[in-house]
Order: C-alpha cells, then structure tokens, then sequence
C-alpha cells in the first residue's frame, strides 16, 4: 500500500538549493533541468540505513522532485520461506547451484525481488564460492 503525503510547496528560495542537494545525493546531473531523471541514494538515519528513489521531471518554473521512500530488507529469508511451491524451489536451488550462467528476477516494485535475491544469495554463500558486492 502506497501512501502519499503532501507539504505546501517549498519557499522559491529553498528550492533550487534542495534540488542541488538531492540530485548530488543521487549523482544526478545538476545541471540538467530539461530532461527526467532518476536515481537514488541512502541515509543513515538513527543508525539504520534509509534508501530514496528520487524522480526529477522538467515543469513550468523548475523542476518536480517525488521523492519514494524504500522499503529496508532486514535480513534475507530462508529459500523454503519465499513462498515458492515445491517444483519452483527445486528449480530454483537447481539453477542456483549451477556453475555459471544468468538468472533473471523480475516483478513490480515491493514484489519481493530483493528479498528474494539476497535469500539466494545467503543460500549460495559458502567457503567454496566467491559472491562479489558493488
């Protein structure tokens, strides 16, 4: 469930400073104002670590900033707690204990591909195997 909140717009003065700031958290081109742009970053508020989806869009008088506030994985899941049926799970831990090759996770926002993804990851990490982090 999405919920929106709505504030009275920013003082004129506050904006492009706010606009600057958000699209250097993000490593946006601050100073391209005529084309959409999309990115994200992450704070670490009261030690937690909070991660924003930012949308820029061109308008009249400046630029639109959404900002999206994104869900924090606790902790990967076991395999066996994804929800999958059984034929899909041994699917699944078959594909994962290939040598090589590429799986793809898809589905809408708040689906649970990242959940997903660090689960198969937990699943696959052990002494034997090398898991890279960007």
């Amino acid at each position: 469930m999405a919920y929106s909140i709505l504030f009275a717009p920013l003082a004129p003065e506050l904006a492009a400073p706010i606009t600057a700031r958000l699209k250097v958290l993000s490593n946006l081109d601050i100073a391209e104002h005529r084309v959409p742009q999309d990115g994200q970053f992450t704070l670490t508020l009261a030690d937690r670590p909070i991660s924003f989806r930012i949308a820029t869009l061109p308008c009249r008088g400046g630029e639109k900033i959404v900002l999206r506030l994104l869900h924090q994985v606790e902790q990967a899941l076991d395999l066996e707690a994804l929800g999958l049926s059984s034929q899909q799970l041994a699917a699944f831990r078959s594909a994962l204990n290939q040598p090589q090759g590429l799986m793809l996770v898809t589905g809408p926002t708040g689906s649970g591909k990242t959940v997903t993804l660090y689960s198969a990851l937990q699943a696959r990490n052990r002494d034997e195997v090398n898991i890279l982090q960007r």
